[in-house]
């Protein structure tokens, strides 16, 4: 039997997401040994829990100036830079195929077709879109997804050959600078460069059942149902894998935010669906872990983060070069004072921010965007984007 592991990347405030994933792979696909790897430490005195889960730290990996690294990005843009770093810490120890999985999924069937495609193939991935979306003027439109990518990052898997090695290694390179959520700019956390995977690397698969990796994005595009047991399928194929994105248990409507052609009450067995998640979610957050913050959120002081700041890092802007450990700075600190003297002309480093008049600054800046966030307006409204992407 070959040796296959799963593995998700997480701050530790999404650990009970982990664990509700974790406990539908042992359920279905059980030949596979599940990793969590967590992007920043868990408070003092917690210790992973027996079960079917196995936790490394992205402290653990093989990272140059880790913690200057882990500064430069937003919590949602680290978990999403640390997926080749972590999928490859698997595949050093001898894993024959690895799976990365986005901690808002469950499995409800074997991952039969991806391991399938293994045999054959070293990369498999997933496509936004296997059809075209109807001419309607309903969200999403299909220019989103020029925008987010092609593929979906949520889910991809490798198979441990030299194919999948060097495109891990190609993925961390662009990773270790690029990892940023600039939408307008073209640029997409880990997601968009998965866009250039089957021009770059051969043996790349496109998996194109639309039950695999299901989520707001695929269910305007084919018809749902129901089999006989009542569980939702798409274009007459039972779920296998659902993507939860935008279907966060805090806000059961938040997918309306992203498509607008389909509700609740038009798909019921969908509700359900929903919903018997969200309590499998909230049956692993008994000790509190929503409550946990990400450690990445503040300087080791309690100083908040300005996302200014670590743009800062990331462009690194030549005052900040040398300094190796940004979250060790105290907050009163000159570096600090540094720091927040360039949030006025931060503005113009990333286009989303510009065209939202960034709220990188103080009311100097704030009082000239509203022209800014009328063309943000215009320009979201025409991809079908409101608030968050694919």
């Amino acid at each position: 039997m070959k040796r296959r592991a799963i593995v998700t990347v997480i701050t530790r405030n999404y650990l009970h997401f982990a664990l509700a994933l974790a406990e539908s792979v042992a359920e279905h696909q059980p030949d596979c040994d599940f990793y969590i790897c967590m992007a920043d430490q868990p408070p003092a005195g917690w210790s992973p829990m027996a079960g079917p889960a196995k936790v490394f730290y992205a402290s653990e990996l093989p990272i140059d100036n880790w913690r200057r690294f882990a500064f430069q990005y937003t919590p949602f843009e680290l978990s999403c830079a640390l997926k080749p770093f972590a999928m490859k810490h698997l595949t050093s120890r001898d894993y024959e195929e690895v799976v990365y999985l986005d901690s808002d999924m469950r499995l409800y069937q074997p991952l039969a077709e991806v391991f399938a495609a293994l045999d054959q193939y070293s990369i498999v991935l997933t496509p936004h879109l296997l059809r075209p979306f109807p001419v309607d003027n309903g969200r999403p439109g299909e220019e989103l997804f020029l925008m987010a990518g092609t593929y979906n990052a949520g889910f991809l898997a490798v198979r441990n050959d030299s194919i999948a090695t060097d495109f891990l290694n190609w993925w961390q390179q662009k990773l270790e600078k690029h990892g940023h959520k600039d939408l307008a700019g073209s640029f997409f956390v880990d997601q968009k460069w998965l866009s250039l995977a089957t021009g770059l690397f051969s043996r790349v698969f496109t998996l194109r059942n639309p039950a695999y990796n299901t989520g707001h994005w695929t269910l305007p595009q084919f018809p749902l149902g129901s089999d006989s047991c009542g569980r939702l399928t798409i274009d007459g194929k039972s779920i296998v894998l659902f993507h939860f994105s935008n279907l966060s248990p805090s806000n059961r409507n938040e997918f309306l935010n992203c498509q607008n052609r389909l509700t609740f009450e038009d798909v019921p067995q969908l509700a359900r669906m929903v919903d018997e998640y969200h309590a499998a979610v909230a049956r692993y957050n008994t000790n509190g872990f929503a409550n946990w913050g990400c450690a990445w959120d503040t300087l080791e002081d309690g100083t908040a983060i300005h996302p200014a700041w670590r743009e800062a890092i990331r462009r690194d802007e030549p005052l900040f070069a040398d300094l190796e450990d940004p979250f060790a700075i105290p907050g009163n600190s000159p570096i600090v004072a540094k720091l927040t003297a360039m949030q006025g002309r931060a503005r113009k480093w990333r286009r989303d921010w510009r065209l939202k008049g960034t709220q990188t600054t103080g009311p100097e800046v704030v009082s000239q965007s509203k022209k800014l966030k009328g063309q943000l307006k215009s320009f979201l409204s025409k991809v079908g984007l409101r608030r968050k992407a694919a």
